[in-house]
């Protein structure tokens, strides 16, 4: 009798140990609000994010019978961020990329629909070498982080990760002594 309410009460236990498994379906939402809501799915995790850094960049996924774990890892899928779990209870999530300046867009086939899994590269205006490279998601959306540098001689060149206005130095005395033409740039961005 002992031993079968042992066995039983062993049963229970390992029962309830099973991770808990998520079904939904994420659909052209931002990766913080599907967070947010894989969060509000689970008693045991504690989901960690940054919202800013995450708020650009758009969820196309059906979670089926996955892990919050699992769930998690397909949601950042081939974004450039990770997951570590520094406890065992806690889940945190971060852009590993944490420019401000971005290049995106959505890729479409001929008829205007999303492009899956399209690959995407920023090359060098120069030489065509790849600077920043990745994957579009299911809806066909991209977002690349990157730099941008600005130089025209005789002004000093800037590094920015700002669209829009970008200041430029003025010349130091070494540059003072060229002749060159001096018009500054005044603008500049990219735009999806």
């Amino acid at each position: 009798m002992k031993r079968n309410l042992l066995l039983l009460l062993s049963l229970v236990l390992l029962s309830a140990v099973k991770a808990q498994r998520v079904s939904h379906r994420f659909q052209d939402m931002t990766m913080s609000e599907a967070l947010r809501q894989l969060n509000k799915m689970t008693r045991r995790y504690t989901i960690n994010f940054i919202y800013n850094d995450l708020e650009d960049f758009r969820v196309y996924a059906n979670v089926r019978q996955q892990s919050i774990s699992d769930a998690v890892r397909q949601l950042i899928g081939f974004y450039p961020m990770s997951m570590t779990m520094p406890a065992d209870s806690i889940i945190s999530v971060e852009c590993v990329q944490k420019l401000a300046f971005r290049c995106k867009g959505r890729i479409l086939d001929e008829r205007g629909r999303p492009l899956a899994y399209a690959n995407v590269a920023l090359l060098a205006p120069v030489d065509s070498a790849c600077i920043n490279g990745g994957v579009s998601n299911e809806g066909g959306d991209f977002i690349r982080r990157c730099e941008l540098c600005v130089s025209r001689p005789p002004f000093c060149p800037t590094l920015t990760s700002k669209a829009g206005s970008v200041s430029t130095s003025p010349p130091t005395p070494r540059w003072a002594r060229a002749i060159w033409p001096t018009i500054p740039i005044r603008k500049t961005s990219w735009s999806d």
